[in-house]
C-alpha cells in the first residue's frame, strides 16, 4: 500500500518512537474492504446483465473506526500506545452491499484484521 493512506500512515506512526499515535482528524468510522474482495466483486458484476447506469455499493457493510483500526495494527505489532485525535466530530459512513449480494451472490471473504495483518507482514 502506498504512503498517504490511513492504514500505512497509522502503521508508520505506531512504529515510530513517538509515545502516542496522533491523527489530524476525528475518530471517524468507515467501511474498509480488502482489495481482493473488491476485485472479486467487480468480476461478479462484469458477469451479470444490469441496466446501464446501475449503481452498486462494493463494500463490506461493516464499519470500523480509526481507533479500532489503530488498535488492530498495534495488536499485530504487539505494541500499545495511546491514540490522539484532532478536532472535529466523528462521523460514520458505512455502505450497504445487499443489492450486490442479491444480484451476484458476492460477499467479502477477507476480514479487515486479515488485511491489516498482511500489511504489517509485508512491511517487516
Amino acid at each position: 500500500m502506498p504512503k498517504g493512506l490511513l492504514a500505512t500512515d497509522a502503521l508508520e506512526k505506531i512504529r515510530s518512537r513517538e509515545s502516542a499515535v496522533s491523527f489530524n482528524g476525528s475518530d471517524t468510522t468507515r467501511d474498509y474492504l480488502d482489495v481482493r474482495d473488491g476485485v472479486e466483486a467487480l468480476a461478479h458484476l462484469a458477469g451479470i446483465q444490469a441496466p446501464s447506469g446501475s449503481i452498486w455499493n462494493i463494500c463490506s457493510g461493516k464499519g470500523c473506526s480509526v481507533s479500532d483500526l489503530g488498535r488492530i495494527l498495534m495488536e499485530e505489532l504487539h505494541v500499545e500506545k495511546p491514540l490522539q485525535f484532532g478536532r472535529g466530530n466523528p462521523d460514520k459512513l458505512v455502505g450497504d452491499p445487499s443489492k450486490l449480494k442479491m444480484a451476484t451472490g458476492w460477499a467479502p471473504r477477507h476480514s479487515l484484521r486479515d488485511a491489516l495483518g498482511q500489511l504489517v507482514d509485508s512491511t517487516r
